[in-house]
């Protein structure tokens, strides 16, 4: 039940911080320079980065259905957290929407009421979010693989989001989160709520397109051995491809030459020559 509540506090205070900078940026005759769309983006970002270092080691800070489904995929959870997870951050959302809806109701925004998604042209919509959910959460699952440097993980996400919102927020407001888009539709009604669906099938997409590029491309690092290997491979087809191009084109006095490189990490000679041809690699790896 901890990694729940965590779930829910955490979507709540993305939530509220969020959507609530772009609802009271855009009250008139406020005191302080409204903060555009620079400072929306930077809002959510940052309650990413402050929730990933706070309840991280709880939940995973999930806070957005479309990576509990990524994770889901990757079975890096279990379908019955996975639902909890969802239904939590859902709730978590409400609960920041309706903080958000009591403290601006008495204000009148030129932007937003409720932090609520929209849009004018469907296509162009759905393509955003469906790209820029893939982006978001090919990052996510990276940044937080085996081998990753998962201590600045928290800070890779948010600063993702904070440049997600920079190019999205002008076609859709941005959501890349379905908990983010359903809690303000509910309060905002109308528009809001006949193009929610927009909001949750294009990011739960972008996250199964996220999911299968990562186990595709794992991002397991290799070992050095194996990682010194790949690079013989790549500087003999590299000296291949030029050689077929000199015959090509027919260039004389093409340079004839011997290269030999010994690798710390590979015990064998690897030998190159361009002599009439390219030598195969000689090498016998102790892997």
């Amino acid at each position: 039940m901890k990694k729940y509540l965590s779930e829910m506090i955490g979507t709540m205070v993305l939530v509220l911080m969020g959507c609530g900078s772009a609802v009271f940026a855009g009250i008139p005759g406020q005191t302080f320079t409204a903060i555009g769309t620079l400072g929306v983006a930077f809002a959510f970002g940052l309650s990413v980065i402050a929730m990933a270092y706070t309840i991280g080691k709880i939940s995973g800070c999930h806070i957005n259905p479309a990576i509990t489904l990524a994770m889901l995929i990757n079975k890096k959870i279990s379908g019955k957290d996975a639902g909890m997870y969802m239904l939590f951050q859902v709730i978590g959302a409400i609960l920041g929407s309706a903080i958000l809806f009591f403290l601006a109701k008495d204000f009148v925004s030129e932007t937003t009421h409720t932090g609520a998604n929209g849009y004018t042209q469907v296509i162009p919509a759905f393509i955003a979010e469906t790209v820029f959910t893939f982006i978001f959460i090919l990052v996510v699952l990276g940044s937080t693989s085996k081998g990753a440097n998962n201590k600045f993980a928290g800070l890779a996400i948010g600063l993702t989001l904070v440049l997600i919102h920079i190019v999205c927020i002008p076609i859709t407001g941005t959501s890349v989160n379905p908990a983010r888009s359903i809690a303000p539709a509910l309060f905002e009604g109308g528009q809001a709520l006949s193009q929610l669906w927009l909001f949750i099938v294009a990011p739960f997409l972008g996250a199964v397109f996220a999911s299968s590029t990562e186990m595709a491309y794992s991002f397991t690092p290799v070992s050095s051995t194996q990682s010194s290997y790949t690079s013989a491979i790549a500087i003999n087809s590299a000296m291949q491809g030029l050689h077929h191009v000199a015959q090509r084109l027919m260039i004389t006095g093409f340079p004839s030459f011997w290269m030999s490189a010994v690798l710390n990490t590979f015990p064998s000679r690897v030998l190159i020559s361009t002599r009439g041809k390219v030598l195969p690699f000689l090498v016998s790896p102790s892997v």
